[in-house]
């Protein structure tokens, strides 16, 4: 059976043939270049096309994201290396990189290097600037007889592996490039070059291990001398191309029939045997190559030799590529089919065929727990996602912060840096289960998880706690382990389809219609202490079997009128299907209500009176009437076909589908995430007005959050929001890191709310001033004020930051609030006020910055004789004379003009013009040494 996580199509993009694809660092975008001189980008999470963009007029073969996605570099069948900005698609250097096809472009993966390989046999290494993309020839590597068709970096950036259309594979020395100015040095002084391969090749010999290729090497010198001394190639390079040095191949592989299109890095520990590669010197020990001869060749480069040798596809393979994570190959042929090969057994896992034609290259990325892989044909590209993108997990907070996350991914583990922020990394695991008992404790130290390996299903479904957190149920697809939520250790399994355990009403904390004061009905329950929980198996669909955990008795059946998809924990079992979903009572299994919905996910708070019920399109929380419920349960007149009247009463939708969410202890918010980020959602407010608003958490732990696990208190005034999700790469040395992080609920933005929803306006903005910290705190502020009516020189008086004055500012047409500003501040609000046709606040922030020109741009518009008149005070001639003419004023337009030249002119067109004008004229013409102007000069 196939050990490869579940595959899922994310899109099928139709185009032109597609030669190569390549993964932003860290937009979800993946770029594909085209036979057509094309290129196309693509966003794989909001599933839609972003820019298409005819680049060029001759094919592309390579394109690869540099500089962390600032720019890319795209290489080309006209032999150009080019730079583009990945945000305009501006190109910034342009550059004759080979004679030739530019067949293949490789980042270096620890230093500001790129290395290109080409038609005319050469692998070159360019160094770029981050700041200007300007590129600068460093090495080249010689030895190839023809086309070097591909090359690939190992993930260290020690070794690179070039495939080539002489047949072989050789492997070169990139590791100097780690250290630029160390390499340059060394290279200026001789230090390395043409030798280092001899002697890496000696050092080989002196291993006692067989020396190879001594023939290869001569011949691959012999035609690089020949090529490098070629006129027109150096002709076309340019004297500024001149590489710092040449290297050879450390050695060579032979065995191929044909032209190897791509050869990679790839390891695994079942050819390995667990030894690890003494020569490699910390690389990947393994190579996987492909070829025209149809042939999979898996190489040791400890001996040297084919060890693995398949034959899966009937035509020439284009393309081979290692997904480390996932320890798989995934080979593209012209037999037009994608062959994932796994390198744990190197057995055949999946074969794909999307009607797409020949397969020509392949990338992928790590997003969360699951692999994005991107897969190049001839009428187009397939993006795949392989394993889901979050591991399946739990989150329990009675008596201690429990967490159980599923191990079936690979990703790093690592300690926690303290000095950055608080959290748990998820550690790597090969086993099915981690499990940390104490995750307050793991989120301000190290986290300790403890494996659990035995006597769970294979394919994890679900995973809960029980509502007491004394079980742990782990759900596979035909059956549920029952484990102890403390040891890990199984209790009892049992075959069920779905499964869900019981929780208790806690009437003492409901906070709407049925409050502690007014709640009549005393509520006992044994509910949690008997650890109850109902089953649906394969075979009985329609009835539902409650049992209890601590004696594993049967305690009832319930038979419902349709198959049953889906049973929802809480104080009330939620049955669903996907029509409707439906409430029973735990404890006499009565029902409750119906509501006709398609429910994916019911999220209660922990009184039991509010309930989140997530459907495809919207979001609904709802009010629990227990009053109702238990009044009604208890009527020996009870109507069960019916149910209960009013049981539920809807609260709020909201128009997005949620990915998770939690009601904090006291239900004074509810946290939800859906792709926008990490949203609170005010109770009270929900409760007491017609329309709500969120506010969106700021998590800078988290690059993207998976879910929502929960809240836990860690004392009376303060209480945390637990979220797991991808660690954010700027906080840390590696990627796709999954992490626990812990949020604490910003309790003054509630205060504050609550304070305002009063009527206390002044009293919120004073507790707003001193305890709002967060710029997004204070714009909800802002904004509820706004909302609530009040005053506008109170919104803006507490605003802090400039950019935040200036947007609201024009967001209530106040500009005039923002006067106090000055320098670029009142520019920037001047111009957005001028912009958005403001021109009355805009004319009086440019007479504060005595821009007189704009002054005069305004003050037309306007029809504004004020403000022209000020001009005629205050501004230099040239505006004041535009001024004076705007108001007919002859007097001042004459007192602007600085010459007599400029007044002869004026008066002539007004038919002012006096012989005494023409005579000062003359004067200033002789004094000027003009003379025979002046005697031009026509006597008045």
């Amino acid at each position: 059976m196939s050990s490869l996580p579940a595959i899922s199509t994310l899109a099928q993009i139709r185009s032109a043939r597609v030669k190569c694809t390549d993964f932003h660092p860290t937009r979800q975008q993946v770029i594909i270049g085209l036979y057509s001189g094309e290129i196309i980008l693509y966003d794989y999470k909001a599933n839609q096309q972003v820019k298409q963009v005819a680049l060029l007029s001759s094919p592309i073969r390579s394109i690869k994201y540099i500089a962390d996605g600032i720019y890319f570099a795209v290489g080309s069948d006209d032999g150009r290396l080019r730079i583009y900005d990945s945000f305009s698609f501006q190109l910034r250097q342009n550059i004759k990189a080979h004679v030739d096809f530019v067949r293949s472009i490789v980042l270096h993966p620890s230093a500001p290097v790129i290395l290109t390989a080409g038609d005319d046999t050469i692998i070159r290494a360019w160094s770029y600037n981050k700041s200007t993309a300007a590129l600068e020839l460093e090495a080249e590597y010689t030895g190839h007889e023809h086309f070097v068709m591909s090359i690939s970096s190992d993930p260290q950036g020690l070794r690179l592996v070039s495939a080539s259309q002489d047949k072989t594979v050789k492997i070169w020395d990139i590791s100097h490039f780690q250290n630029i100015e160390d390499f340059r040095t060394k290279a200026q002084e001789g230090r390395i070059g043409n030798q280092m391969g001899k002697r890496e090749e000696s050092l080989v010999d002196k291993m006692n291990m067989k020396t190879v290729n001594s023939l290869t090497k001569q011949a691959g010198n012999m035609i690089t001398g020949f090529v490098t001394n070629t006129p027109a190639f150096k002709s076309n390079l340019g004297e500024d191309f001149t590489p710092r040095v040449k290297f050879d191949p450390l050695f060579t592989l032979n065995g191929h029939a044909d032209c190897v299109n791509q050869a990679v890095w790839c390891e695994s520990q079942a050819l390995s045997g667990g030894q690890e590669n003494p020569y490699a010197q910390g690389c990947l020990q393994f190579i996987a190559s492909v070829s025209d001869d149809h042939d999979l060749f898996i190489w040791d480069t400890y001996s040297r030799q084919i060890i693995k040798k398949q034959q899966q596809h009937t035509d020439v393979i284009n393309s081979v590529h290692f997904v480390k994570q996932l320890q798989l190959l995934v080979t593209s042929s012209e037999d037009n089919s994608t062959i994932l090969i796994s390198t744990q057994s190197m057995a055949q896992e999946r074969t794909l065929n999307f009607g797409l034609e020949r397969g020509w290259c392949c990338s992928s990325m790590q997003s969360g727990a699951s692999t994005i892989l991107a897969l190049g044909y001839d009428a187009g590209t397939v993006i795949l996602r392989i394993g889901d993108f979050a591991p399946v997990c739990a989150f329990s907070s009675q008596k201690a912060t429990r967490f159980v996350v599923s191990g079936q991914y690979n990703h790093a583990y690592s300690k926690i840096d303290q000095s950055l922020t608080v959290g748990g990394f998820i550690p790597k695991s090969s086993s099915n289960l981690a499990l940390s008992n104490n995750l307050a404790k793991a989120l301000i130290s190290e986290p300790e998880f403890k494996q659990i390996t035995d006597d769970v299903p294979g394919v994890i479904k679900k995973m809960e706690y029980s509502a007491g957190g004394k079980f742990l149920c782990i759900q596979g697809e035909t059956e549920a382990v029952i484990l102890s939520a403390l040891t890990g250790k199984k209790k009892f399994d049992c075959q069920c389809r779905q499964f869900c355990f019981a929780a208790e009403f806690v009437p003492s904390q409901f906070t709407l219609a049925d409050k502690p004061e007014k709640f009549e009905y005393d509520y006992e329950s044994t509910l949690e202490q008997q650890n109850v929980y109902a089953i649906v198996t394969e075979k009985q669909r329609r009835v539902i079997k409650i049992f209890s955990a601590s004696d594993s008795q049967e305690l009832q059946k319930v038979k419902v009128d349709f198959p049953v998809d889906k049973l929802f924990s809480g104080p009330l079992m939620g049955v669903a299907n996907n029509e409707v979903f439906v409430l029973y009572d735990w404890e006499e299994g009565k029902f409750v209500t119906q509501i006709d919905m398609q429910v994916t996910q019911v999220i209660w708070n922990s009184a039991g009176d509010l309930v989140t019920l997530v459907t495809p399109t919207e979001t609904y929380i709802l009010q629990v009437n227990y009053g109702q419920i238990a009044s009604s349960l208890s009527d020996e007149a009870y109507d069960e076909y019916n149910g209960v009247d009013n049981a539920v009463t809807e609260l709020i939708c909201l128009p997005v589908t949620i990915q998770s969410g939690a009601f904090t202890s006291d239900s004074k918010l509810f946290v939800y995430a859906d792709l926008e980020g990490v949203h609170q959602l005010f109770m009270d407010e929900v409760t007491q007005q017609d329309s709500t608003s969120s506010v969106l958490l700021q998590v800078d732990q988290l690059k993207q959050v998976i879910q929502v696990l929960g809240t836990y208190n860690i004392d009376s005034q303060t209480e945390r929001i637990v979220l797991f999700g991808e660690a954010n790469a700027s906080y840390y040395n590696e990627q796709n890191l999954l992490y626990v992080a812990a949020v604490n609920v910003d309790k003054s933005v509630l205060t504050f709310k609550q304070l305002a929803l009063n009527g206390k306006i002044n009293e919120a903005v004073e507790y707003a001033k001193e305890n709002l910290k967060s710029k997004s705190a204070i714009e909800f502020a802002a904004d509820y004020l706004i909302k609530v009516g009040a005053a506008t020189n109170i919104v803006v008086d507490l605003l802090q930051d400039v950019s935040q004055k200036i947007k609201y500012a024009h967001k209530l047409k106040r500009y005039d609030l923002v006067v106090e500003l000055n320098g670029e501040d009142l520019r920037l609000t001047a111009e957005d006020a001028f912009m958005g046709g403001y021109i009355t606040e805009a004319c009086n922030c440019y007479i504060k910055l005595q821009d007189w020109s704009m002054v005069l741009i305004c003050a037309y518009i306007l029809g504004d004789l004020d403000a022209l008149k000020v001009l005629i005070e205050k501004a230099e001639n040239n505006v004041k004379f535009r001024a004076a003419i705007l108001l007919d004023d002859v007097e001042a337009a004459l007192n602007a003009l600085d010459s007599p030249a400029q007044q002869v002119i004026f008066k002539k067109a007004r038919d002012m013009l006096s012989p005494d004008d023409i005579a000062k004229w003359k004067l200033q013409l002789i004094e000027a040494k003009r003379s025979d102007v002046a005697d031009s000069l026509e006597e008045q």
